[in-house]
């Protein structure tokens, strides 16, 4: 684990240290990952995901499986 937190700097660390793990997780990559995931992926807005899905009409030459798949 630390060359992972080495690669990622100083901040990656600090922001390590503040995890709490289950005694020997702190040592294991996938656990170490998913906090890490956890902490930086940012979440997504259900209320703004649903209210731009609603509100999507078909645009002009867009093709129906184009417009099926930006759904």
């Amino acid at each position: 684990m630390n060359a992972l937190i080495y690669t990622m700097g100083k901040e990656a660390e600090h922001v390590f240290k503040a995890f709490t793990f289950a005694e020997g997780d702190e040592k294991k990559y996938a656990k170490v990952i998913g906090k890490f995931d956890e902490h930086l992926v940012p979440k997504k807005n259900i209320v703004h995901e649903r209210a731009c899905f609603h509100r999507r009409v078909q645009r002009e030459r867009e093709t129906v499986e184009a417009f099926i798949r930006s759904l």
